[in-house]
């Protein structure tokens, strides 16, 4: 047999391999993304409602739902991070009048859909935490805002997103939750490290871990590097995006703290730091 032919064959082979193994993992993700999830819908569960907009706005803008994911007030956005993913984050005016707080909250906590998949890109992880008071202010707020129609829905994910979701590196929301752990949001905070914790958990989780220790995914760095930074550098850093040693594009950080965090309270920022300089073993540092 000639060595053209033997050649042949052999990128013929490869190619099938090839083939069988990018419909093993779009196949596999697939089943991933289309699981079932015995997690029960609490029927009874109303909400508690409030009346206070402009809190329930500024409480939209830092957990994410205005000024995040969703667009700048929650019109929806598509999500694009080249050669990885493409996906809509839809408008909340939309999808809220089709879920019941019992429904909302399981997506919200759990990760779980109305139709019992998986999110994506949902930080359930963060908002597990959250009390079914503070929930309901947000929620309460966004059910009454007039309907605004979102951008067309996509959900394209790439081999490389499809790999990444079966090794379990991809954020599918409901992967990072996990029931069996106490909800802050039910228990006391009276004082700055218990209040400082809550903060760190419904909001600076997202991108530096549940327990703070830095997102390989999202990129976040342990969230140890508060030891650096006496209190008014902190609250410049949360304000401004401005990092110690000088303004500087410190990416995704400065973006945030200029669209979201700068809406924090002085007081909610020293319970933060409080709470973070707990956590590194230090007293809270005095400019």
């Amino acid at each position: 047999m000639k060595l053209a032919t033997w050649f042949a064959r052999i990128v013929v082979a490869v190619a099938a391999l090839a083939l069988i193994a990018v419909a093993a993992v779009y196949a596999g993700s697939e089943h991933v993304l289309l699981r079932q999830h015995a997690i029960a819908v609490d029927t009874a569960l109303r909400l508690p409602s409030s009346s206070d907009d402009v809190e329930a706005r500024r409480q939209a803008v830092l957990i994410g739902c205005y000024a995040g994911c969703h667009g700048p007030t929650g019109e929806g956005k598509t999500r694009v991070e080249p050669g990885i993913h493409r996906i809509t984050a839809p408008s909340l005016t939309e999808v809220l009048p089709t879920y019941t707080d019992g429904e909302l909250v399981r997506l919200l906590r759990y990760g779980v859909r109305k139709d019992g998949t998986t999110a994506l890109l949902m930080p359930a992880d963060t908002f597990y935490p959250m009390s079914d008071a503070h929930i309901g202010q947000i929620v309460d707020f966004l059910r009454r805002q007039p309907m605004v129609k979102g951008p067309p829905s996509e959900r394209y994910l790439s081999l490389k997103a499809r790999l990444g979701i079966l090794l379990g590196k991809y954020p599918i929301s409901v992967a990072g939750v996990d029931p069996a752990a106490p909800r802050l949001g039910d228990l006391p905070r009276t004082t700055p490290l218990e209040r400082g914790r809550y903060v760190a958990s419904t909001i600076c989780a997202e991108c530096h871990g549940v327990d703070f220790s830095g997102d390989p995914i999202d990129g976040g760095p342990s969230l140890a590097i508060a030891a650096a930074y006496d209190q008014a550098a902190f609250t410049r850093l949360l304000r401004t995006g401005e990092p110690l040693g000088g303004p500087r594009d410190i990416g995704i950080m400065g973006r945030v703290a200029r669209a979201a965090f700068s809406q924090f309270r002085d007081e909610e920022i020293e319970d933060l730091y409080t709470f973070l300089r707990a956590r590194t073993g230090g007293p809270a540092r005095s400019p």
